[in-house]
């Protein structure tokens, strides 16, 4: 087909409603659609930048300033952005439990050391010293050993990373060596 013929073909086409285009599905269309939409926003957009940035600066400079300072909105960085939200909460969420935990091993470590105090008791030594010694290095300072009678009674103030929780996870245990003999 001639050139002339083709341009001829085509004039009436256009003249009868676009058929030639028809062979598109309407999915395709609606992207179509969309594309010139969102192509018609983003030229207002970059009307209105090469407008506000030129100031003495060729057009051609203004719009290339402007399309690079401007980035097209999008999804692009939501999940960064969420991370970001969700980031303090991970943080905090993760300090309880490890403050729960130091919790619960404060209390093990006291009870331990309230049962190396009455060990010593029924031995004949000192049950202070005794259960001091029961205590890893870290927890002595932070002990509480108080004997009354045959009872030795173990307070332990876990390590904390709020020091105003010290006090109120203080762990409290006690051991009895028995009736005297």
């Amino acid at each position: 087909m001639s050139g002339a013929r083709r341009h001829d073909a085509h004039v009436a086409s256009q003249a009868r409603g676009g058929r030639l285009h028809e062979a598109h599905d309407a999915r395709g269309a609606g992207l179509h659609d969309a594309s010139v939409a969102s192509n018609a926003r983003g030229a207002r957009l970059h009307d209105a930048r090469v407008a506000s940035n030129s100031r003495g600066l060729g057009a051609g400079v203004a719009a290339a300033s402007a399309s690079r300072l401007w980035p097209a909105p999008g999804p692009r960085g939501q999940a960064s952005v969420e991370l970001l939200g969700l980031l303090p909460l991970a943080v905090l969420v993760a300090l309880a439990i490890a403050q729960l935990l130091a919790a619960g091993s404060a209390r093990e470590l006291a009870g331990n050391a309230a049962e190396a105090g009455a060990a010593a008791l029924l031995q004949g030594t000192d049950p202070t010293k005794a259960a001091r010694e029961a205590l890893p290095g870290w927890s002595r300072d932070r002990a509480k050993v108080a004997v009354a009678e045959r009872r030795v009674e173990v307070r332990l103030r876990p390590r904390t990373v709020i020091p105003l929780l010290a006090n109120r996870l203080e762990a409290h245990a006690s051991a009895d060596a028995g009736p005297p003999t």
